[in-house]
């Protein structure tokens, strides 16, 4: 089978730079950026939305990274601390939770739910305030966290998902994303995420002879200008569940080693509970 590569070198998404199907905002906090990348996402044309953290922002989970750095080495420290702080609140208030972490893309090293929980070195503290608030927009979540120090050197853009033959039964347009659920990707080492833009024609980068929705057409691809995501933004996308939403996407080229891999946060928000009138507050 023929590997294409891209013909064109990545640009570096901005507020001032970026592709015609995307918008580009801040925001205070999850909570805000949630509904603010609805908001966009809902215009004619927009596709997907990235929250670029402040300096400060950035500078302060930072911080928090550092402040933690011997509990992320010390599994007991860490129940302890899940136990004493999220664990508890998120049981009590929130419903069912799971964070799970994938090393190389494989093994779950991670997971906490209602009745199970087995920390690993990779769990970080740092974003423990946006599972909460995440937990709270969302009836389901799932984070993970995905380390890599082996590039993806060809064209293997993609679709999440499959199309949802359930889409319009549980649309809610009183629900933020309308009722779907919305995946947001997170560098936190290293490039973030491939996204293209293809001018609202998705069937031309589709293979119409198969029928799992997400074979694409690698050859037209990878003359694409591909757009990437940078640590300190967030990129929020849907799948084929919306399809008139779905992004086309593909992991990027980087280097990286084991001492210090690609490192990137997958929050999968599913079932939302927040409705769109509901005033926007800063959380606490």
């Amino acid at each position: 089978m023929t590997k294409y590569t891209y013909e064109k070198e990545p640009l570096i998404i901005s507020a001032d730079n970026h592709p015609a199907n995307i918008v580009v905002f801040q925001a205070r906090d999850i909570e805000e950026a949630c509904r603010k990348a609805d908001e966009a996402i809902s215009r004619d044309g927009i596709e997907g939305a990235v929250w670029q953290k402040t300096p400060e922002q950035i500078e302060d989970t930072k911080k928090t990274e550092s402040a933690h750095k011997h509990v992320q080495t010390t599994p007991a420290n860490i129940m302890h601390w899940l136990k004493g702080i999220a664990f508890s609140l998120l049981n009590k208030h929130y419903g069912p939770f799971l964070y799970r972490s994938f090393d190389n893309g494989a093994g779950v090293k991670f997971k906490l739910n209602r009745d199970f929980m087995a920390p690993h070195k990779h769990f970080e503290p740092s974003i423990a305030k946006e599972i909460l608030q995440l937990a709270r927009m969302f009836t389901l979540l799932t984070v993970d966290r995905r380390i890599h120090d082996t590039s993806n050197s060809y064209v293997n853009a993609h679709f999440d998902g499959k199309p949802d033959i359930d889409t319009d039964i549980r649309r809610n347009k009183n629900l933020v994303f309308n009722g779907h659920g919305v995946r947001i990707l997170a560098p936190r080492k290293k490039a973030g995420t491939y996204i293209f833009h293809t001018n609202g024609k998705k069937g031309d980068y589709m293979c119409s002879q198969c029928d799992d929705g997400r074979t694409t057409n690698l050859e037209a691809i990878s003359t694409l200008q591909p757009w990437v995501t940078i640590p300190g933004q967030y990129l929020f996308i849907h799948g084929l569940g919306r399809l008139g939403k779905a992004i086309l996407h593909d992991w990027p080229i980087y280097e990286a080693t084991k001492e210090e891999p690609r490192i990137i946060d997958v929050f999968d928000c599913r079932r939302p509970r927040t409705t769109r009138s509901k005033t926007m507050q800063p959380t606490p």
